[in-house]
């Protein structure tokens, strides 16, 4: 599979031109509208709600409120479904943070639900709430579902930090961070009888079909989720929100489509966010850098609603080859929204305390950084031992060091300058884990030639669609204009959550397994078949091209749409299911890369701007060149955003978020992101599964912010370890 000719988007010319639909997009016959009306306390009971005004305005339908909502079996609350969080469904009074769904209007019209959810008057038995981190996270508690996430020991870490000739003991803090894809949340849910069209711009349909099957306690099979373009996601969509099965009770309830889309402010309460974290990071070393022991303890916020573990400290277990190594996980739970997995949960917060750490021992040990990252190289996996499926992280240090020309950095903090501006330069490592699940797709080939692709995977932005459209091309020698790829629909067959970097290495091997499958099947009709000038030929001898089979040196070919129809086919179909084996068993598969970062620090107004980042990366196999590098270069300018802008911010006094929209919470524009230079070795891990190619979605974060972070301290001598890095926490520090 070559990347020689790079692939355009194929639902590219879908999206600017407006056709493709995402969630809101669906024209219904008399669709009605749902504003959820939400809490303005922290914690307590509704002791009333007077909807008498909200019900006089014109084109209003309903009300809904815990005293009228649809009673739900178990109250929505089951077992199966513990892994997910507890959502408000309007099934009792109780609230429990501040912007929480504790009611919807229901309308004709988007305005008139907007304006009536305005008038409900509730009435509050107010209970004292918590939602100050600072003031809790001593008193932090092992999670009750930590698993091994809580506590994890390795070697005899007090033994090592007794011995060590070198200590460092830091801890640093990242801020709540919210997800905010481009497209907010949304659901329409239309009952017809007592089947069910939902459709959801989710990360996982197939997940959304069994939580609304168990909550409403209505079959599978009487329920269809699509979802076939997907506005971003990162994790946030993911789970279900209360929007989601209030739009199917709300359905339910008027006999009519009901369609509820979140605005920009109500995904800061009503949706989730990534946890606030605290890591105290203490390193033993020799002189020589040596690494003796790492440790590493996390205090993170949780919600009532779900205890999720942001498994920050998992990243120490493996980078690094050491003779010790603990960590452990403690949560702090806060009356607030809840919390759940954003880009890279665990590595993005991990690697920026981890790799800071690094450098500040690289300066204390007055080594190289990349030396003392070379120096502690883990040749296996040392958690368990098992070699790793393909690790070439010295050529990825090799490569961005030379692209960036790391040579000619002067090691002294505040030493390098452009004219008044102090110069910074700083690297990290990137890393994360490669995973497989099972997950099934169907490719049929057609008599005219052209080729269906379908699988309830999720086409989130990442560019799925043509990514399975290159890996069908590929197997089937067909071209990709003659192919078509569905997703987003939950009668296509399963597929896996769409996180975790997983669609192309579960999806795409799925793809891969079930178009070679065609492949055999129809040069098997062709050498059978007397009419074929294939007939009687090695199956081996036979390649793909242009919609041929053929045999190059004997200029026989025979066209797929000609073998079909001689043999009176109409379509070649065969689905298969992927997972990984036990073939992968001997192995820890992860990815690896190195981020370095420029900064220019202005000493008089101490503002930073991120000028070059070069990241080079070993993902095996880059199957979509634009697109995956598309994927590297977005989850970078994430991490520098992490670095330099991104913090939710709370009222502690009403457990209210202050800063709930984007012109409040910072991100970066294109002024703040200097050059990207983004590359991949690109060398396939066919240990890890057939097509070589392991996931890149989430690669990209993880690193970039502490490359940027130690740039700063490599500009200015300031050591900032909780972020982001802003004006006020340079100013006052710094020497013009």
């Amino acid at each position: 599979m070559s990347n020689a000719q790079p692939q355009w988007r194929v639902d590219g010319v879908a999206k600017v031109t407006g056709t493709a639909q995402f969630g809101a997009d669906f024209p219904l016959e008399r669709l009605a509208f749902g504003v959820s009306i939400l809490s303005t306390v922290a914690k307590g009971r509704i002791r009333s709600m007077d909807v008498r005004d909200a019900k006089r305005v014109r084109g209003v339908l309903e009300i809904i409120t815990p005293s009228n909502a649809l009673a739900l079996p178990n109250k929505g609350v089951h077992p199966e479904l513990k892994d997910a969080p507890q959502i408000a469904m309007l099934q009792d009074e109780l609230v429990d943070y501040n912007g929480k769904a504790i009611g919807l209007a229901v309308a004709d019209s988007l305005e008139a639900a907007q304006y009536a959810a305005s008038l409900v008057k509730v009435e509050y038995e107010v209970q004292p709430h918590l939602c100050d981190f600072e003031s809790q996270a001593d008193l932090a508690v092992a999670p009750k579902n930590g698993g091994d996430a809580a506590k994890y020991d390795r070697g005899k870490v007090a033994e090592q930090f007794e011995s060590a000739e070198v200590h460092l003991q830091e801890t640093y803090s990242t801020p709540v961070q919210h997800h905010n894809p481009m497209e907010p949340h949304a659901t329409i849910a239309h009952w017809q009888g007592d089947r069910l069209t939902l459709y959801e711009p989710s990360q996982w349909i197939v997940f959304v079909r069994t939580c609304i099957s168990v909550w409403f306690g209505v079959s599978e099979a009487n329920i269809r989720v699509l979802g076939p373009y997907v506005g971003g996601g990162f994790g946030g969509k993911g789970a279900l929100w209360s929007h989601s099965p209030l739009a199917v009770m709300a359905a339910k309830m008027l006999n009519r489509p009901v369609k509820i889309a979140l605005d920009r402010r109500q995904m800061y309460t009503v949706t989730a966010s990534r946890p606030r974290t605290r890591q105290k990071i203490q390193i033993a070393a020799r002189k020589s850098g040596d690494l003796m022991a790492i440790q590493n303890d996390v205090v993170l916020h949780a919600s009532p609603q779900i205890e999720l573990i942001e498994d920050s400290g998992t990243v120490s277990h493996y980078l690094y080859k050491t003779e010790a190594n603990s960590t452990s996980h403690r949560v702090a739970v806060l009356d607030t929204s809840p919390t759940w997995v954003m880009r890279a949960p665990g590595e993005a917060t991990g690697s920026f305390a981890l790799e800071s750490a690094m450098d500040e021992l690289a300066y204390k040990l007055n080594i190289d950084p990349i030396d003392l990252r070379l120096r502690n190289y883990a040749e296996t996996d040392v958690t368990n031992g098992k070699p790793y499926s393909q690790k070439l992280l010295r050529d990825c240090y090799a490569q961005a060091a030379e692209r960036f020309g790391w040579s000619r950095r002067t090691p002294t903090p505040s030493s390098m300058r452009d004219e008044n501006l102090l110069l910074g330069w700083g690297m990290a490592t990137a890393t994360y884990p490669a995973y497989r699940a099972a997950s099934s797709a169907m490719v049929r080939i057609l008599s005219d030639g052209s080729v269906f692709v379908g699988s309830a995977t999720h086409e989130i932005g990442t560019g799925t669609y043509t990514v399975l459209a290159q890996i069908a091309s590929a197997a089937l020698g067909i071209p990709i204009d003659h192919i078509q790829v569905k997703t987003g629909d939950t009668d296509l067959p399963p597929a896996i959550y769409s996180g975790g970097s997983l669609t192309v290495a579960t999806v795409g091997s799925a793809v891969h397994a079930a178009a070679g499958q065609v492949r055999q099947t129809v040069i098997e009709m062709a050498i059978n078949d007397p009419a074929s000038p294939l007939y009687h030929a090695a199956p081996g001898q036979i390649t793909m091209a242009e919609g041929e089979l053929l045999i190059a040196d004997k200029n026989a070919r025979d066209s797929y749409s000609a073998i079909l129809r001689r043999n009176g086919r109409k379509s070649v179909e065969v689905t298969t299911e992927s997972k990984p084996g036990k073939d992968i068993d001997p192995y820890s598969t992860h990815s690896f890369g190195a981020a370095f970062a420029e900064v220019a620090v202005d000493p008089e107004m101490f503002t930073v701007r991120v000028r070059r980042f070069v990241g080079v990366y070993d993902v095996g196999r880059l199957i979509s060149q634009k697109t995956g590098i598309n994927q590297l270069a977005g989850g970078a300018v994430w991490g520098i955003s992490m670095a330099l802008f991104e913090e939710a911010m709370m009222d502690p006094r009403y457990g209210r978020s202050v800063n709930m929209d984007l012109a409040e919470y910072h991100l970066p524009t294109n002024a703040d992101i200097g050059e990207m230079d983004i590359s991949v070795l690109d060398v396939p891990d066919f240990k890890f599964n057939p097509l070589g190619a392991r996931g890149v979605g989430e690669m990209g974060i993880t690193g970039a912010c502490a490359a940027v972070a130690n740039a700063v301290f490599h500009a200015t001598g300031i050591r900032v370890r909780d972020l982001p890095i802003t004006i006020d926490k340079l100013a006052g520090r710094m020497k013009a």
